[in-house]
């Protein structure tokens, strides 16, 4: 029930048609469910939390960046979801890479962490199913913080990464990959044409230039959402306390439209 209530909350109130900068219900008169709680910090990064009744030790936590295949130039293809992968390598606000300080939490990568990328969004997901308390949460928010403003994307992480997409890549080219049909092939060609993983081609020109002036272009705090889903006791206080706390320092900077498709 837990698992139900968090991805209707991630599905209705995160809507790919929205600008980021807004809830849906902000720009939609969508009426807001009394126990979600939505705050946005001067910054115009925006959270939202809701406490459920079935009180433990479980946490949540999701991290919506505004930023997918569209947003990618020719050169660029690919590019949103290399940086997917970057962000569980070293960030400044850990001793450590992400996967390591998650493991010294007990998580593991792929059962407890993972991320997705679309055409309109990256996500960012991590789910605690136990142990956690308000300091395991709050180190969790430092880690998502180092997501979203602190990725070190060194060049030799590039190169070893550009391999582990090559293999990915070739892994849905295999033949005995299922392929379902591109739906947007009588939609729009433009999006029919997008892939995730982008091309090698394209991919092997990254740099640790390219990817950091792709990462501060749409890694902004008005194109951040983030999300936590807890039956902890206190969770409002540890959230209207410990997100501002963590994030209000992000850097404003200016928010780029999506690109507008054609549709045929």
């Amino acid at each position: 029930m837990i698992n139900m209530v968090f991805y209707f909350f991630i599905s209705f109130f995160i809507s790919i048609y929205t600008y980021s900068s807004h809830w849906a219900h902000e720009i939609a008169h969508l009426p807001k469910h009394p126990d979600f709680r939505y705050e946005r910090l001067d910054n115009g990064f925006s959270y939202a939390w809701y406490p459920h009744s079935k009180k433990g030790s479980s946490c949540q936590i999701r991290l919506h960046v505004d930023v997918g295949s569209l947003q990618e130039e020719d050169h660029e293809q690919g590019m949103a979801h290399f940086l997917e992968h970057l962000a569980f390598k070293g960030n400044k606000y850990l001793s450590t890479d992400l996967i390591k300080t998650m493991q010294s939490l007990g998580l593991t990568f792929g059962a407890h962490s993972n991320a997705h990328t679309t055409y309109s969004e990256t996500v960012y997901k991590f789910d605690l199913d136990h142990d956690c308390n308000k300091e395991t949460l709050e180190n969790m928010l430092l880690a998502v913080r180092g997501i979203a403003d602190g990725l070190l994307l060194v060049q030799h992480e590039i190169e070893i990464e550009q391999g582990v997409v090559d293999a990915e890549e070739a892994m849905q080219l295999s033949p005995h990959a299922v392929r379902p049909p591109n739906i947007f092939n009588e939609v729009s060609p433009e999006m029919a044409r997008m892939n995730a993983l982008g091309e090698k081609s394209v991919r092997h020109k990254f740099t640790a230039n390219s990817v950091r002036q792709f990462y501060e272009k749409w890694y902004v705090p008005k194109a951040m959402k983030l999300m936590v889903v807890s039956g902890l006791d206190g969770l409002d206080a540890i959230m209207r306390d410990s997100v501002p706390k963590t994030f209000a320092s992000m850097q404003p900077r200016d928010y780029l439209p999506r690109k507008i498709l054609s549709i045929a």
